[in-house]
C-alpha cells in the first residue's frame, strides 16, 4: 500500500485539503539520502495536479478573493503585466485586485480561474482569444478637432 501526505492551501479563508503519493526509497532509491534529511518528499506533478483540482473547485464554487485570485494568476503561469494586458487593464489594477484593495469583479474572477483551469488541462483555448483580441485593439486613439 502507497503512502500519502496531507497538502493543504488557504485561500482568502477556505482550505482546500487533498492527499498525495509520497516518494519512497522503494519508489526512488537514489533518493534515499534526501528523503533521510528532510524527510517526506511528494512529486512535482502529484502537487500540480492538486492544485489543478483547487482551480477546478474555485471556478465551480465560484470563489473571488484576492489570494484565490492571486493563486489562479500564478496557477495558469501569468505575470501581472500579461494579465493585465490580457484584460486590458492597467498592471496596477491587477496589483490591487490581488492585495484586496479593489473587489475583483465577478467576470474577470471567472476569466483567470478558467485560465487557470485550461493551463492546467494543457490548453489555451482562451489564452488565444483573449491574445488576439487585445493585439487588434489599439492603443492610441487620435481625435481631430476644428
Amino acid at each position: 500500500m502507497s503512502q500519502t501526505d496531507e497538502v493543504k492551501v488557504s485561500l482568502d479563508g477556505v482550505t482546500f485539503r487533498g492527499r498525495v503519493p509520497v516518494l519512497t526509497e522503494g519508489d526512488r532509491p537514489d533518493l534515499a539520502d534526501i528523503i533521510e534529511e528532510f524527510g517526506v518528499l511528494t512529486d512535482a506533478r502529484d502537487l500540480e495536479r492538486f492544485e489543478a483540482k483547487v482551480v477546478r473547485r474555485i471556478r465551480i464554487l465560484g470563489f473571488r478573493g484576492p489570494e484565490t485570485f492571486r493563486f489562479c494568476r500564478a496557477s495558469s503561469e501569468l505575470g501581472v503585466q500579461e494579465l493585465a494586458d490580457l484584460l486590458d487593464v492597467d498592471r496596477r489594477t491587477v496589483s490591487r485586485w490581488e492585495h484586496g484593495d479593489v473587489e475583483i469583479p465577478k467576470p474577470v474572477m471567472a476569466i483567470v480561474a478558467l485560465l487557470a483551469d485550461e493551463h492546467s488541462r494543457g490548453k489555451s483555448l482562451l489564452m488565444d482569444q483573449l491574445s488576439r483580441t487585445t493585439k487588434k485593439r489599439p492603443r492610441t486613439i487620435d481625435v481631430d478637432a476644428a
